[in-house]
């Protein structure tokens, strides 16, 4: 089971300053010797040998996470901001024809979980197909309402893509790939949330535990 942080941002994404910027071009330059810049081969050998928080960004975009499991089948949960990133990077694989498939579970429906959904392009491609999982029972009515005309200019029909929505019990495990399960717990969190556990059933010591704080 491969996962990656698209966004762990709470409440509102957060850019990136350019004072950050210029802060780390100075550390870097302040390490950097003349042989680190020489060349460009050179450049790239010394910016690998940094720390990613040295030359890199991340935290800013608000949650959503990309798994696969042993097939590389993609399992999406949450559709913050980062969704956007995500969506666009699976384009290539049959997303942008039309011929893409994903399981997406989502924990809750505060605005941090779900304003990342209307810039999801692979969902206005038809021929795709999400099989949606959560413990929310209305959850397709909240998504179309944060598409009404006075928050979104695209309606939620926009969306031409297969969206299956599926209930899931509280507290009841679930498969969401062949390789993947889930179990779905409620937590203290104002309007109610339910992040969820995936395991993979050959190994259930491999998991991803996921807590929503805000």
């Amino acid at each position: 089971m491969r996962i990656k942080f698209w966004g762990v941002r709470g409440s509102i994404s957060s850019s990136v300053r350019g004072e950050s910027i210029r802060n780390k071009v100075q550390k870097i330059l302040g390490l950097a010797t003349p042989a680190d810049i020489q060349s460009p081969d050179a450049i790239d050998t010394f910016l690998d040998s940094l720390s990613l928080s040295s030359w890199s960004t991340y935290g800013g975009n608000t949650t959503c996470i990309e798994i696969r499991d042993k097939k590389d089948n993609l399992v999406i949960i949450d559709g913050g901001t980062g969704i956007r990133e995500l969506g666009n990077s699976i384009l290539h694989e049959g997303f942008l024809e039309g011929k893409g498939k994903a399981k997406w579970i989502f924990t809750h429906t505060h605005w941090d979980h779900i304003q990342g959904v209307p810039f999801f392009v692979p969902l206005y491609a038809p021929g795709n197909t999400f099989d949606i999982l959560s413990s929310v029972d209305n959850l397709e009515e909240r998504l179309k309402y944060q598409h009404s005309f006075t928050h979104f200019p695209v309606p939620y029909d926009g969306f031409r893509a297969t969206k299956n929505f599926k209930f899931i019990p509280e507290g009841k495990a679930f498969p969401v790939t062949e390789s993947i399960s889930a179990i779905s717990k409620s937590v203290r969190h104002p309007g109610g949330s339910f992040p969820i556990v995936s395991r993979r059933k050959e190994n259930l010591s491999s998991s991803l535990r996921m807590r929503s704080l805000i």
